[in-house]
C-alpha cells in the first residue's frame, strides 16, 4: 500500500515492485471531489431512468398494473425508487473488467474481435439490470416488499451477474466462428 505525496507513492510501488518481480502495476484510487461526484450522478441518471423506463414497459407488457414517474415506479399498492445501485454502474464496472480478463486471455492476438466483443458488455450489462429489476419489481408484487428488499434482493443481483456474464461468453460462441471463417481472427 503506497500512500501520501507522488514521491512516497513513488517509492512504494518501486518497493512493492522490486519486492513481487511484477511486470505489472494496477493502480485504483478513492475520489472525494464533489466535481467527480456529480459527474457520477449524472452518469447514473440516464441508465436509472433507462432501466426504469424499460422495467416499466416489460412490466405494462405482461399485464402488471404499473406507473412510473422518473425512476419511481408504482405496482399495485408499492412505490419502489430504483436507486443509484439499480442504475446497472457497478455491474457494468465489474462486467466489464471480468469480461476484458477473458477476452484477453482468449482473444489477445485479435485486437478487432477483442474490440467487437468489448462493445457487446454495455448493452448485456444494461439489458440484464432491466431485468433485475423487473425481477424485483415481480418478487415485491407477489411476495411482498419484506421480500424483495431481503435476501432476494441481493441473490437477483448476483444471479443477474453471473447472467450477463454467461451472455458475453455466448456472444463469443456464436460469433466467433464467423469471424473466423471470414479471416477476421
Amino acid at each position: 500500500r503506497a500512500v501520501g505525496s507522488p514521491a512516497t507513492v513513488r517509492a512504494g510501488i518501486e518497493a512493492f515492485v522490486e519486492r513481487t518481480g511484477a511486470d505489472e502495476i494496477v493502480v485504483a484510487g478513492a475520489v472525494h471531489d464533489p466535481a467527480a461526484h456529480r459527474r457520477s450522478l449524472a452518469l447514473t441518471a440516464g441508465l436509472k431512468t433507462f432501466v426504469s423506463w424499460a422495467a416499466t414497459h416489460l412490466i405494462d407488457w405482461m399485464g402488471y398494473p404499473v406507473a412510473r414517474i422518473g425512476v419511481t415506479l408504482y405496482v399495485a399498492q408499492f412505490q419502489l425508487l430504483v436507486e443509484d445501485a439499480c442504475s446497472g454502474m457497478n455491474s457494468i464496472v465489474s462486467l466489464t473488467s471480468v469480461s476484458l480478463f477473458y477476452i484477453y486471455l482468449l482473444h489477445a492476438t485479435s485486437w478487432r474481435y477483442a474490440l467487437f466483443l468489448t462493445l457487446w458488455i454495455l448493452p448485456i450489462a444494461i439489458f440484464a439490470n432491466v431485468i433485475r429489476v423487473l425481477m424485483l419489481v415481480l418478487i415485491t408484487y407477489h411476495l411482498g416488499n419484506e421480500a424483495a428488499q431481503g435476501f432476494l434482493h441481493n441473490t437477483a443481483g448476483m444471479v443477474m451477474f453471473v447472467i450477463a456474464l454467461l451472455g458475453i461468453f455466448a456472444v463469443d460462441r456464436l460469433l466467433a466462428p464467423v469471424f473466423h471463417k471470414k479471416g477476421w481472427m
